[in-house]
């Protein structure tokens, strides 16, 4: 392996991670910035501050579909440049440097004073260059797991991210340059979401979210598939939510 390429492929991956579309989409349809997203429990009784700059808060802001764009482009920036590095350069290890760094770029970008997003979309990306069966599986495993046996909405949305540790060992043993990869991935994913993950733990450990639905229903991601998986739980969370606003106080604007 040669330093200058593996440098390369480092700057390449940070920088052009570093870019950020939420900004960008945003900025373009409403000429603002991305805004921080407060979220409350389907009970009124728990929040979740979001400040994350990524799709999902483009998606709380605009709506799905700008949400959907912002995840697009998000995973396109880590694919493209890794599948260069990979083409370019076959049997070496450039395109996993490349795809490591893009995730730091992305929660910490030097061009917006090192805020960035949690980088799900940007590590998905490098994977579907990497291993794109790792990146079905993995996340496939998670939301099964977390929507089913583990009842934990989270679980099912970034369970994918802990479990290319157990996935890259498999299938390229403990050692391998796929490992250091995925750990790599890992370390920028959880010291970034953390402070999500801490407020989203306290909400669970207070009993405002009792189901895997309810946090879905928090996330605001219970769309007509979600809801046609469970209709009598969304049922209770919507009945939930309609007393919870009928019991407040209508001067509130919390």
């Amino acid at each position: 392996m040669e330093p200058q390429i593996a440098v390369l492929a480092a700057a390449t991956g940070y920088l052009l991670g570093a870019i950020s579309f939420a900004r960008v989409v945003v900025r373009l349809k409403t000429g603002g910035d991305v805004e921080t997203a407060r979220l409350t429990t389907p009970d009124g009784g728990g929040h979740l501050t979001v400040t994350a700059v990524s799709a999902s808060a483009v998606r709380l802001q605009l709506g799905p579909r700008y949400g959907i764009l912002v995840g697009a482009l998000d995973i396109l920036k880590a694919f493209l440049p890794t599948l260069g590095f990979l083409l370019l350069y076959p049997g070496q290890p450039y395109y996993l440097i490349c795809a490591a760094a893009a995730p730091f770029g992305h929660n910490w970008p030097i061009y917006h004073r090192f805020r960035g997003g949690n980088g799900q979309a940007v590590i998905l990306g490098g994977m579907l260059a990497i291993d794109w069966a790792g990146a079905v599986v993995t996340n496939g495993a998670a939301t099964l797991l977390g929507l089913t046996v583990l009842s934990d909405g989270l679980i099912g949305d970034i369970g994918g991210i802990p479990l290319l540790l157990p996935w890259m060992w498999w299938r390229y043993g403990i050692s391998s340059p796929e490992m250091l990869y995925a750990a790599a991935v890992n370390v920028a994913w959880w010291v970034s979401f953390r402070p999500s993950l801490q407020q989203y733990l306290a909400l669970k450990r207070n009993g405002n979210l009792p189901t895997a639905e309810h946090a879905v229903a928090m996330f605001r991601m219970d769309f007509g598939f979600m809801r046609r998986l469970s209709p009598r739980r969304y049922e209770e969370i919507d009945e939930l939510r309609a007393h919870d606003s009928g019991t407040k106080d209508p001067e509130d604007k919390g």
